[in-house]
């Protein structure tokens, strides 16, 4: 699943990069998480097959006194490991999203169309462009019920049901 996260944090550059022959700074948040995901597999979640299935300790996000950053508890060795761990992991995801963009070009090509129209689409619309069901997951949220009607109007809590007394309304939580 972390591997699936990072693939679709990549995505958007791929396709930017597929459509347009260009990439803009909007993608610099998704770098960032992505690069975030393998880093954390490789020094915090043990999932990286050469460096094994132990922690190791990040100078970015442990601070030392007054604020300076703490050497790492590794070799410079083992960092040049832990960052080609990680820059194989950002590659192995990176691959996959531009194949999948590759394989899947027609419909990258209908949603390149239709984004530069409306520059917004959500799920639904996606799914009706593409032609494909809406996953169960999300139509099931499309038939839960609401709570629309069911809280008394100018509420500003949101919490008095609609037959509360006016002036009574519970204390927020």
């Amino acid at each position: 699943e972390l591997l699936e996260q990072m693939v679709i944090a990549v995505a958007g550059r791929g396709a930017e990069q597929l459509m347009f022959n260009e990439v803009n700074s909007g993608a610099y948040a998704d770098v960032r998480h992505c690069s975030l995901i393998a880093r954390a597999m490789v020094t915090k979640l043990g999932m990286s097959p050469k460096l094994g299935f132990i922690e190791y300790a990040t100078t970015d996000e442990e601070m030392g006194y007054l604020g300076h950053l703490s050497r790492p508890e590794y070799s410079e060795e083992t960092a040049r490991e832990i960052d080609n761990e990680v820059r194989r992991l950002v590659n192995e995801a990176t691959e996959r999203a531009n194949r999948l963009l590759t394989e899947h070009r027609d419909q990258l090509e209908k949603l390149t169309e239709a984004l530069l129209g409306r520059e917004t689409l959500n799920a639904e619309e996606v799914c009706q462009l593409l032609g494909i069901p809406l996953p169960e997951r999300l139509a099931a949220m499309r038939r839960a019920p609401t709570l629309a009607g069911k809280f008394k109007p100018g509420d500003p809590s949101g919490t008095a049901p609609a037959d509360a007394k006016p002036g009574l309304t519970p204390a927020p939580l």
